[in-house]
């Protein structure tokens, strides 16, 4: 404990300095500063525009109107810099007098490339994507509206680098497959991590996909920051927030499953279908803007026992206090009902379950309260303190279990950010977690972890950056302690000019054993699992390099190299007599290159993404592939724009598994889909339609699922 003993004073001294410089600033003189940002082709005012003053703390969004109005300002020149996204920023510098508001305006030139995007979790602090020291993706609200999908993991498939085996996420081939235990991914909403205190893995309907904003995925190790989890990068969701003005919001969408290629395969007469529907509302009154959002999604399914009903509400609360503090509420519930596949009866029969397992279901819930307080204490000070609640509970009831399990999740961070001189920034913070498990399957536990951490970011030169982090995580589960956990990062980001962004970074990364790992005994579908509670916290060193070049208006790349080093990797095992305990991999190496092409054309009518992944994934102890990990990745997305319609075609690739843990000998093939879909946007209304998976192409994740089929699906749209 010595070492967050040295950390806690050291962050104790760094608050202490804070507050000497807000006692100092307090008898500055202030003033305003008010403004508006508009288009400069049509001269219509930007709402949600971001307003910063470089070099502070300090910032707001337009309205609106395009308005935006920042006080209490210490007399001063400043850099004020607006931005958002598909337009071009725009810096002005205004001297800030006594008692007296400047008054400024900004117009942004619309452009094709998405180059002034804001990101926040790379660093846990604002910048521009291009200064983000790691590798990140962004995926915006125009990304996820085209994608037209009912979750969030649906939404993210063709994100560059990231694929899915069933519900778990893989970056950069950091995660293979393991069924609700444990994920290799941080997963977050709003900056709050949304993993559950049992199983640890994501569910990814804890937030209706049409209450996102954006979503940031950052590769590589990010524990410097994050802590536990974060072993092979993270995903940030940032919802919506709510609007200024009265706006009700529906979305219907409906459709129906093909018949499979193979006529042996056909398992009913019936048309297999699924619905959804999401309504949510938004309005403001003075300084409190409240959104609300109920949604429903029934399916049959396209396998037999596939069927499944889905049900979430939503709140979110915003009290702007006053112009340094702001309040944020959010309240979400989930609840499912449904059926349950493991195994398919045969290869003949691919879209059957055994007889046994016809009647198997799932039933679970998902409760989520957070609490978010933002305050600016000065120009240089400002602080988060972010705490949540997260229940996940479930009931298995199959023909030869019928497991459950309650897991209760308390979290609270408090982050500062300090701005030592306008090279100088630190950001530091202290979280506490504490988990409470009830279940059949795991038994009662109880988990308790504190992480302290400090992010040093120093402007070198004009053109140089440099970013170092270090974390000190302490974990316990039932009182006996886990071993701690030091995690360093080291970034380094070069921008020569402005169309170009060089960046280099090395980190550790580790994840604790979750309760499920440890502690799962059960019998299902065949396979006894046994716990091993000698299981060990996994461990990584992440090395990238990557360059990001944007040429010219229409095209920007984005090059990058990387190493993944693990130690003790926590992987199922099977033995010959169909146990599986889940073991701690002594070595494994994953190496690989990314490559990535945006391009916009013809005003922006024409749009073509192309994304390449090759990977090295090695089980160094066996000398053999890690599981359920694939060469070669690549996805084409293509659009084309023209009046009040739009057309996609998005293309996935990932070539076959060189290995799989539970049915080695069985066939496998590579993953080829292709997803249409046309759609017409027409003042408040849009109407789409989609076929996914086009030719019809079989193909499974894991051993003996086959994975969806062609579906039809139309989507209606509208907003009053």
């Amino acid at each position: 404990m010595k070492t967050i003993q040295i950390l806690a004073r050291l962050i104790c001294f760094i608050v202490f300095i804070g507050y000497v410089s807000d006692c100092y600033a307090q008898h500055k003189p202030k003033g305003s500063l008010s403004g508006k940002v508009q288009n400069a082709q049509t001269r219509e005012p930007l709402p949600g525009a971001n307003i910063i003053l470089l070099n502070t703390m300090m910032g707001t969004s337009s309205d609106l109107k395009g308005d935006f109005y920042l006080q209490n300002i210490p007399v001063g020149t400043y850099v004020v810099r607006a931005t958002m996204m598909g337009y071009k920023s725009q810096t002005i510098e205004i001297a800030i007098t006594a008692d007296k508001t400047a008054v400024i305006k900004f117009e942004l030139p619309e452009t094709v490339l998405e180059t002034a995007a804001l990101v926040v979790t790379a660093t846990k602090r604002r910048q521009a994507l291009q200064d983000s020291p790691n590798s990140l993706t962004l995926v915006t609200s125009k990304d996820i509206e085209r994608a037209n999908e009912a979750y969030l993991d649906e939404s993210l498939k063709y994100a560059p680098g990231v694929n899915f085996t069933v519900s778990n996420v893989n970056i950069r081939g950091s995660s293979g497959f393991s069924r609700g235990a444990g994920s290799r991914v941080l997963f977050m909403v709003d900056g709050i991590p949304m993993m559950p205190g049992d199983s640890g893995d994501i569910k990814w309907d804890v937030l209706p996909v049409t209450q996102v904003q954006q979503v940031e995925i950052v590769k590589g190790a990010g524990s410097a920051l994050y802590g536990s989890f974060a072993l092979g990068g993270i995903i940030n969701v940032i919802s919506k927030e709510p609007s200024l003005e009265p706006e009700t919001n529906v979305r219907i969408a409906s459709g129906v499953y093909d018949e499979p290629y193979w006529a042996e395969w056909q398992w009913t007469d019936r048309v297999l279908h699924f619905s959804q529907i999401d309504v949510s509302h938004s309005q403001g009154w003075n300084n409190t803007h409240v959104l609300m959002s109920a949604g429903a999604y029934s399916t049959t399914g396209y396998q037999e026992n596939g069927h499944q009903h889905k049900w979430n509400w939503l709140g979110k609360v915003t009290q702007k206090i006053d112009s340094e503090r702001t309040l944020i509420l959010n309240a979400r519930l989930n609840l499912r009902k449904g059926g349950e596949i493991i195994l398919w009866k045969n290869q003949h029969e691919a879209l059957t379950v055994g007889e046994e397992s016809l009647n198997d279901e799932t039933h679970s819930y998902k409760a989520n309260f957070s609490v978010i307080y933002k305050g600016i204490v000065n120009k240089r000070l400002a602080y988060q303190i972010r705490s949540a609640y997260l229940e996940n509970h479930w009931e298995n009831h199959f023909h030869d279990n019928s497991d459950y399990s309650t897991g209760r999740n308390f979290r609270m961070e408090v982050q500062t950010d300090l701005q030592l001189t306008s090279r100088h920034v630190l950001t530091y913070g202290l979280e506490n977690v504490y988990d409470f498990v009830n279940a059949s399957i795991f038994r009662q536990h109880n988990a308790f972890a504190v992480g302290i951490y400090l992010q040093d970011e120093y402007k070198i030169s004009s053109s140089l950056t440099a970013t170092t982090g270090l974390r000190y995580d302490h974990h316990q589960i039932d009182f006996k302690s886990q071993k701690d956990e030091l995690s360093p990062k080291l970034g380094l980001v070069l921008r020569p000019n402005l169309l170009t962004s060089i960046r280099g970074s090395v980190g550790r990364g580790f994840r604790a054993p979750t309760v499920a790992e440890m502690f799962t005994r059960t019998y299902v579908s065949g396979f006894r699992v046994e716990p091993n509670e000698t299981l060990k916290a996994e461990r990584s060193w992440s090395y990238e390099v990557g360059v990001n070049q944007i040429l010219g208006e229409n095209v920007m790349a984005d090059v990058a190299i990387f190493q993944n080093d693990y130690w003790d990797l926590i992987e199922g095992q099977q033995d010959t007599s169909q146990t599986i305990s889940f073991q701690n991999l002594t070595r494994a190496r994953i190496r690989g290159a990314e490559f990535n092409i945006k391009s916009r054309w013809w005003q922006n009518r024409i749009g073509i993404d192309l994304n390449y992944t090759y990977l090295d994934p090695r089980d160094l102890d066996l000398d053999k592939p890690l599981g359920y990990r694939a060469d070669n990745m690549v996805t084409i997305s293509t659009s084309f724009n023209f009046g009040i319609f739009a057309t996609n075609i998005d293309y996935r690739y990932l070539s076959r598994y060189e290995s799989v843990k539970i049915y080695p000998d069985d066939d496998r093939v590579p993953q080829k889909v292709l997803d249409c879909k046309i759609a017409a946007d027409w003042r408040d209304y849009k109407i789409a339609f989609d076929v996914d998976n086009l030719f019809q192409y079989h193909y499974v994740m894991v051993e003996r699922n086959i994975a969806p089929i062609r579906r039809y699906m139309l989507t209606f749209t509208a907003t009053y």
